[in-house]
C-alpha cells in the first residue's frame, strides 16, 4: 500500500531504487570538461650513428697526421709493428675493463689500421730520408708522390682534422659535465641547457675557458699534461676494475671480461707499465701542472660535499637505493 511504501526504511530499498532516489535527492551540476593544456615538448634529438662514429674517431685519433715523427725515430719497420701491436696490448684490454666498468668502448683497431696505411704507402713510394720525417711531412710526400693537388688536399686534411679533434674534444668535456650535473656531483644549474640550441651552454663554456687558461704552455707540455692526467686516470680504472671483480665478483655487468683473477692482473699488467712510463718521462712543468689540477679536483669534490650539507646550491637527487638495485 501508499503507506507501507512511505514507511520503508532506506536500507530496504532496493539498490537500483535507491541509487535513482539518491540521484533525485542530490542533483550534481555538470561543468564543462576543461580544454586539455597542451604539453610542451622540446624537440631533442638523439645522436645517430655516422655522427657518432665521426665523434668517436676524432675522439681518439683525427688520422694519422703527426704520425711522422715515428718513422723518424724508430725508421719503416718499428713504426708499423708499433701500430699494428699496440692495439692488442693497449686498446682490447681498455676497451674490455671500461666494457666491464661501464658500456662498451671502441677498441680502436680501426684508428690504428688508418695509422699504418698512410706510413705504409710513404714509406714504400719514396726513398727512406729518416731524418726528413717530421711532423707535416705527409704533406711534403703528397706533393713529390701526384703533384701539389694532393698537397693541398693533405693540408685541407689537416686543418679539417685539427678542427674535428676540438669539437670532438669540446662536445665530450660539454656533456661529461652535464652528466655530471645530472648525477648530483655538481650543482644544477651547471647542467642549464640553451634556449635556443637546446646544449649544455656552461659545460661548454668551463672547457673553453679552461683552454684559455693553459694556451700560456707549450704545445710539448700541454699534450704532456694530458697524458700525465690521463695516466692517473687509467690506473684508477685499472685498480677499480680489479677491486671490484674481487670484492663483487656477483655484480651485474654490462659485460663480463672471460678471465679468471689472475689472467685480469697480467691485462691490466702490460698497459700500466706503458703509463706508469709516460708519468716518469714528463718534465718538471707537467709535473707541477698535473699535481695542482689533481690537488684542485680532489678539493672541489670535497667542496661540493660540504656545499650539499649547507645547502648553498640546488643539487639533483639520486636514488641511491635504485642505483644499488641496478648494481647489484
Amino acid at each position: 500500500s501508499p503507506n507501507t511504501f512511505l514507511t520503508m526504511k532506506a536500507s530496504e530499498i532496493p539498490s537500483s531504487s535507491q541509487h535513482l532516489l539518491e540521484n533525485e535527492e542530490q542533483p550534481t551540476t555538470h561543468t564543462p570538461n576543461p580544454t586539455p593544456t597542451p604539453t610542451p615538448t622540446k624537440n631533442s634529438k638523439k645522436l645517430a650513428l655516422i655522427p657518432l662514429i665521426f665523434i668517436i674517431f676524432f675522439e681518439v685519433s683525427g688520422g694519422p697526421y703527426g704520425a711522422e715523427a715515428a718513422i723518424g725515430a724508430a725508421g719503416p719497420l718499428l713504426a708499423v709493428l708499433g701500430f699494428l701491436i699496440f692495439p692488442f696490448i693497449w686498446s682490447v684490454p681498455e676497451a674490455l675493463v671500461t666494457a666491464e666498468l661501464a658500456t662498451t668502448f671502441p677498441a680502436g683497431i680501426v684508428t690504428c689500421i688508418s695509422y699504418v696505411l698512410p706510413l705504409l704507402g710513404t714509406s714504400g713510394a719514396v726513398p727512406l730520408e729518416q731524418g726528413e720525417w717530421i711532423d707535416g711531412y705527409f704533406a711534403n710526400l703528397a706533393s713529390m708522390i701526384a703533384g701539389n693537388w694532393l698537397k693541398y688536399w693533405m693540408e685541407l686534411g689537416i686543418v679539417l682534422s685539427v678542427i674535428g679533434l676540438y669539437e670532438a674534444q669540446l662536445s665530450s668535456c660539454a656533456y661529461q659535465i652535464l652528466g655530471m650535473a645530472e648525477m648530483g656531483l655538481l650543482p644544477r644549474v651547471i647542467g642549464v641547457r640553451s634556449e635556443w640550441f637546446n646544449t649544455p651552454w656552461v659545460g661548454i663554456l668551463v672547457p673553453t675557458l679552461v683552454a684559455l687558461v693553459v694556451s700560456y704552455m707549450t704545445f710539448t707540455d700541454i699534450v704532456s699534461s694530458v697524458n700525465f692526467l690521463y695516466s692517473l686516470g687509467m690506473l684508477l680504472e685499472f685498480a677499480s676494475f680489479l677491486w671490484l671483480r674481487r670484492k663483487m665478483p656477483k655484480a651485474k655487468r654490462p659485460y663480463r671480461v672471460p678471465l679468471s683473477m689472475p689472467g685480469l692482473m697480467v691485462m691490466c699488467f702490460i698497459p700500466s707499465c706503458f703509463l706508469v712510463y709516460v708519468m716518469f718521462a714528463a718534465r718538471r712543468t707537467v709535473y707541477i701542472v698535473s699535481a695542482l689540477l689533481t690537488v684542485f679536483a680532489i678539493a672541489w669534490y670535497f667542496f661540493m660535499e660540504f656545499c650539499k650539507t649547507k645547502m648553498w646550491f640546488d643539487f639533483e637527487t639520486v636514488d641511491q637505493d635504485k642505483v644499488d638495485d641496478e648494481i647489484f
